[in-house]
């Protein structure tokens, strides 16, 4: 099959939703199949916000050691083959429908041997080529991050695991995962392996259930929050290297300076620095490369600012993340006016999005849905808007909203678009870009 076809196919597969949620019928399949996931180690990172942000710092890192590196991550936002990353350069477009193609006859004949368990679901299909696609290719070291969860997540399956990582838990996915913050860190804290590194960024009570956890495996944990000063006590040089670039860090948003640094002590746990003793006896990573690789990462999406539109990218979908966001608007950019183009799901928590997001002077657009999923419902969006004092404006679309801001704004005044990855997918359509590298130049 061409990638189109590959494509179509892949969002032909169903979701997985089966009531009793297991790894049961991913881990038959890749046992069947010469256990690709094994024949490479890996940094497998879970969390509720910054765990892609995590994983992309992570292989950027790895990536300085002159290791091939491998990344998945998700979900994507213009591209299929942003998911699949070796070396920094996403899959091609003839590279993914070959294994598409390949996998497809597996599945197939994986769901007649075993009827019972059927065909793989999409994301365990993504899991899958991720898999088979690096394995392939040799890679050594691969940066991988939980789709949903961690405990029943496809990505669970690996075992040949330098370390994994945490990054913070906060309320999402809450019909999913639990209705407490303790049920949500026990489904993320399922990724712990026996004997394995966990590094997290957690605190409060879920960062108990993560050490309970932890103890009961024999984990060593590493806790890595601004409450214990990122661990940095114990490890003086890196901290105070990542502090003299806290500034360059920050300008990508205040909340990856927490991602950065437990992305430093992932390298670290794993003994992958030059300065420590690595388990196959070479000295791989020089810390100042690695902090090169952090200050020049880019990562679409997050706290992206597009200078000759004065609009910033944020794909901030739940309560926490959007607070991140405002925290950061305020701190980088100056308490001024801000022109929101909004949506989210109606399964998210949509008031306290928005009453997050706003403060009084700011302006408000509304979108109509931008596809077939449900989303919150503009009317009592636009209610709480108002309640605070802010104008909410209803928008026929993207396109409309950029429109709207752009006439109604200062010519210093930015526009930001958040509440969904659907939001930023159609302003970067709407900016003419066709892949998320167009927003480099």
């Amino acid at each position: 099959m061409n990638y189109r076809e590959a494509v179509q196919y892949i969002e032909s597969l169903s979701l997985n939703t089966e009531k009793r949620p297991s790894l049961e019928r991913i881990e038959k399949f890749l046992f069947c199949n010469d256990s690709p996931q094994n024949k490479f180690k890996s940094m497998h990172v879970a969390g509720t916000n910054g765990k892609g942000s995590t994983v992309a710092m992570v292989a950027s890192i790895l990536r300085t050691g002159g290791l091939k590196t491998g990344r998945f991550i998700g979900p994507h936002l213009l591209r299929l083959n942003e998911r699949f990353h070796i070396n920094g350069q996403p899959i091609t477009d003839d590279e993914l429908a070959k294994q598409v193609t390949r996998l497809k006859e597996k599945n197939d004949r994986f769901a007649k041997e075993y009827p019972v368990l059927g065909s793989l679901s999409w994301f365990e299909f993504l899991t899958a080529i991720a898999f088979f696609y690096f394995a392939d290719n040799s890679v050594e070291a691969a940066a991988i991050e939980v789709g949903l969860g961690g405990r029943y997540d496809a990505t669970n399956v690996l075992k040949n695991i330098y370390a994994s990582g945490i990054t913070n838990i906060a309320f999402d996915h809450e019909r999913i995962l639990g209705s407490s913050l303790e049920e949500i860190a026990a489904e993320k804290a399922g990724i712990i392996k026996p004997g394995v590194p966990i590094v997290t960024g957690a605190s409060g009570v879920a960062l108990k259930v993560i050490a309970e956890k932890a103890k009961q495996l024999n984990s060593p944990l590493m806790i890595c929050n601004s409450e214990n000063n990122y661990n940095f006590a114990t490890n003086k040089i890196m901290g105070a290297s990542l502090k003299q670039i806290e500034h360059e860090i920050c300008r990508h948003g205040l909340y990856q300076y927490d991602n950065s640094a437990l992305a430093l002590n992932l390298i670290s746990t794993a003994g992958l620095f030059d300065s420590e003793s690595s388990d196959n006896g070479k000295q791989i990573i020089v810390l100042e490369k690695a902090l090169d690789a952090l200050k020049n990462l880019y990562w679409p999406g997050r706290f992206q600012i597009v200078h000759s539109e004065n609009l910033v990218l944020d794909c901030a979908h739940n309560p926490a993340c959007i607070q991140s966001l405002r925290n950061s608007l305020d701190a980088l950019l100056g308490e001024q006016p801000f022109h929101f183009i909004f949506a989210c799901y109606s399964d998210k928590d949509g008031a306290t999005m928005v009453k997050s997001l706003l403060t009084p002077g700011d302006y408000l657009y509304l979108v109509e849905p931008l596809g077939l999923r449900p989303f919150f419902p503009n009317e009592a969006l636009a209610n709480i808007a108002e309640e605070i004092g802010v104008s909410a404006i209803l928008a026929r679309s993207i396109a409309d909203a950029l429109l709207q801001a752009k006439a109604k704004r200062k010519k210093s005044e930015y526009i930001v678009a958040t509440g969904s990855f659907s939001v930023i997918k159609t302003v970067m359509e709407n900016l003419g870009w066709r892949t998320v590298e167009d927003g480099i130049k």
